[in-house]
């Protein structure tokens, strides 16, 4: 069960930057190649891309990271709300709140400035925020795509509904033996 669970999470990662990666590709051609580096079109090429990456996530989601599951009619549709709903909120209370977290950031800075490394303290702050920030959301998708937007697994739907069926089967058949050992006793 581990072993599953280890890769399921591995491929989930692979997928979200498989997602990043169609993320940022998507964004750079809006943004250089159809709308001529406008600077006005930054936000149009980040819905763009947000779009086409978010589509991507779902369709390698349900092919690799779970595959065999069916995310059901309004999968497709979950997903997306789902995933505008972490936008909008989680990642902005997020930021917020790891924003508060100064101490943590000149702890940094000042181990990187000890060892003579390159970054300015504004770069440690967004690139913690960013990371810390990814962790949970990453850690909260994976939760909710397997419980709520990726149905069960079509071979356990299959064994549970058998296993219900089986109970049903037994009673029946007990049934028509107790008829026929009544039926036997009544012409003895």
């Amino acid at each position: 069960m581990a072993k599953n669970v280890k890769n399921k999470v591995l491929k989930f990662v692979g997928v979200g930057i498989t997602a990043a990666l169609a993320d940022y590709g998507v964004y750079e051609f809006c943004l250089l190649v159809l709308f001529g580096n406008n600077n006005d079109m930054i936000m149009v090429s980040q819905l763009i891309s947000l779009v086409v990456a978010t589509f991507v996530a779902f369709i390698l989601h349900s092919n690799i990271t779970w595959k065999g599951r069916d995310p059901g009619k309004y999968g497709i549709i979950k997903f997306f709300i789902w995933n505008l709903v972490v936008l909008l909120l989680m990642r902005s209370f997020l930021s917020w709140f790891f924003g508060l977290l100064t101490g943590l950031y000149e702890f940094g800075y000042m181990l990187s400035s000890g060892i003579n490394l390159p970054f300015s303290f504004e770069f440690i702050q967004s690139t913690a925020i960013f990371v810390l920030m990814n962790i949970v959301t990453m850690t909260v998708n994976y939760f909710f795509y397997d419980n709520f937007i990726f149905g069960k697994d079509k071979k356990e739907e299959k064994s549970t509904t058998q296993r219900k069926a089986e109970p049903a089967a037994d009673k029946s058949a007990k049934h028509s033996a107790d008829q026929r050992k009544t039926s036997e006793s009544k012409d003895n």
